[in-house]
């Protein structure tokens, strides 16, 4: 029985034969068959096999891009081997061209249709298992009634037949289309950099704090949170004595032009009100903590150094806008990644002595949201 090769759908078959053997194809689309694209092969009277034809049905992503979106789908392709199809030239050359014809044009009704199915917004998983048993069946019932081309009335009924199936069965377009889509769970991690700018009178006595920050967060929907922490540089303190803890032993004295350090950790909750295909702007609210400290190179009793330091909550609320540079859109998934800009006001409750302690925080990050289709 002559081999034939389906893979429309096995990930270990993806790549197709020509990649591992140099030889040449031709297209269904590229016309009617000729007897030149086959061998010559003189097989002798007694043969029941006269002529043979190897072709491949394989699929390979396409992508339509319309503004920041692409469309991706899967792309159905048929062609013969050449090199690997023959017929025997002393034994009706041209029936085993109409034979060869007629597989080849009825393989390609079964593409239309399975290929109309992956355009579609119908989702069946079951599509892949079906097809392939269908073409399986279509080819070998076709091969038996045929006998393999002897029988020359059998293939002219399966010509006329298939020439109604290729005039009724017409391949669809891709549908570029996002309808029906709900939420996907989409958990992810960034790093990215961090500035706060605080009020008087915290102003005056050190520099803004920036640094690196890290964050996870999650997306469910328009719906996001995320948890940050930031470690900074605040640069040299601009004042002394700019703050002392009156219970000992922490009774540091901070000390100017010396360099500080903070450490920042918000819990954020946020909600995109407007989610459009460029953009989305979400109110953001956060609580977490906030800690400043100096080394002061001092030792307690030939201890370690000692960090002069004041810690305290924090909460923030502000605006997260982002830009979707990039949509990806498949049969089953939207997939939307984005740059996002947050603008926090904050406040920290330090110790009573600094009064105030409003601040403005800025970052930007880098994230992904995931939608699912019904």
């Amino acid at each position: 029985m002559r081999k034939l090769l389906f893979v429309l759908f096995a990930a270990i078959l993806s790549m197709p034969l020509s990649a591992q053997i140099e030889i040449g194809k031709y297209y269904w689309n590229q016309g009617p068959m000729t007897l030149d694209l086959f061998q010559k092969r003189h097989t002798g009277a007694d043969d029941k096999l006269f002529t043979y034809m190897e072709w491949q049905l394989s699929t390979s992503d396409t992508t339509i891009k319309i503004g920041n979106t692409h469309f991706v789908s899967d792309k159905v392709d048929l062609y013969m081997f050449n090199e690997l199809s023959w017929y025997d030239p002393d034994r009706n050359p041209n029936w085993a061209l109409r034979y060869n014809q007629a597989e080849f044009d009825m393989v390609e009704v079964l593409r239309r249709k399975y290929q109309n199915t992956l355009n579609s917004d119908t989702i069946f998983w079951e599509d892949r298992s079906y097809f392939n048993k269908l073409l399986q069946v279509k080819v070998e019932t076709f091969e038996t009634e045929t006998g393999y081309g002897a029988d020359t009335a059998a293939i002219v009924r399966y010509e006329e037949q298939i020439r109604e199936d290729l005039k009724n069965v017409v391949e669809n377009p891709f549908r570029t289309t996002e309808s029906r889509l709900k939420p996907a769970v989409q958990i992810g991690m960034n790093v990215t950099y961090d500035l706060e700018c605080f009020f008087k009178p915290m102003s005056k006595g050190y520099n803004p704090a920036h640094g690196i920050q890290g964050m996870i967060y999650l997306y469910y929907g328009n719906f996001f949170t995320n948890a940050a922490f930031t470690g900074s540089w605040s640069g040299k303190l601009k004042s002394d004595d700019f703050y002392h803890d009156p219970d000992p032993p922490f009774y540091y004295q901070w000390q100017k032009d010396k360099p500080c350090r903070s450490q920042k950790f918000l819990l954020n909750f946020g909600y995109d009100v407007i989610n459009r295909q460029h953009i989305t702007i979400a109110p953001v609210v956060g609580i977490g903590s906030m800690v400043l400290k100096q080394n002061t190179g001092m030792r307690i009793n030939d201890g370690p150094i000692q960090f002069s330091a004041i810690n305290g909550g924090k909460l923030a609320s502000g605006l997260s806008i982002g830009y979707k540079y990039k949509r990806t859109c498949s049969k089953w998934l939207m997939t939307e990644n984005m740059v996002k800009v947050n603008l926090m006001s904050s406040y920290t409750g330090y110790h009573s002595d600094i009064p105030n302690n409003w601040s403005i925080m800025a970052n930007f990050t880098f994230e992904t949201k995931r939608w699912v289709k019904k």
